[in-house]
């Protein structure tokens, strides 16, 4: 599983965002959850041939529908990873990428891999 590249550091920053909602909009827990889905997926290299397409029209289709800006977050880094992210997306959608293979969890860019923290027990 890829986890330092930007395939991995975005399925890690989506799966932040699907458990750190505040739960109060359904447009914002089934749209991070969804894109958080569809990046795991990638990330294994068990996408489903729809999950590139589908990213794209929710991270262009879903800004601006939560009650706050954490939705907005969200689509954000996925359009910044397809966009931006020099096919690195694509490149997962055939096979691992040299990057992930190489670098064994470790962001070649960075030389760090995210790791954001688990939420307290109190506040779930």
């Amino acid at each position: 599983l890829c986890a330092g590249c930007p395939v991995g550091v975005a399925r890690e920053l989506l799966q932040y965002f699907a458990r750190e909602n505040a739960q109060q909009c359904g447009v914002c827990i089934n749209g991070t959850q969804a894109m958080a889905d569809a990046l795991a997926r990638i990330a294994a290299h068990d996408a489903d041939p729809a999950d590139r397409g589908k990213l794209l029209r929710w991270s262009d289709t879903l800004p601006g529908r939560g009650d706050c800006t954490l939705l907005d977050a969200a689509c954000r880094v996925v359009s910044s990873l397809i966009e931006h992210a020099d096919g690195v997306l694509d490149r997962h959608l055939d096979k691992p990428c040299s990057e992930c293979r190489e670098t064994r969890g470790h962001s070649p860019r960075t030389g760090f891999e995210v790791r954001l923290p688990e939420p307290c027990e109190g506040e779930r």
